[in-house]
């Protein structure tokens, strides 16, 4: 079965902790999965998110046998998160 050149993408942000004082914000994570056009799991998918402002280290982790991604200790802050796959379209969004 070939796949198209394009992912279908599905993600959800998940965000550790109750809401926090201003002044301590909690960590949080970027949490989901990529599925093909049949509604297959992508594994090894290149996943990296960068922060809410330049000094913010990019983070980069890819995808499981179950096309499954966690991003973790992210700081508040609005992210753009790129996946890349050998053969398909980079896909971007952005998460908050």
């Amino acid at each position: 079965m070939l796949l198209q050149h394009a992912l279908c993408l599905a993600f959800g942000v998940a965000l550790l902790g109750s809401a926090p004082p201003v002044r301590a914000q909690s960590p949080g994570q970027v949490t989901g999965y990529i599925i093909d056009q049949t509604g297959l799991a992508v594994a090894d998918v290149s996943v990296s998110a960068s922060g809410p402002s330049p000094a913010t280290a990019v983070q980069t982790t890819r995808t499981d046998r179950r096309g499954v991604y966690t991003l973790s200790g992210l700081s508040p802050g609005i992210y753009r998160v790129a996946f890349e796959l050998g053969g398909f379209q980079r896909q971007e969004r952005t998460v908050s």
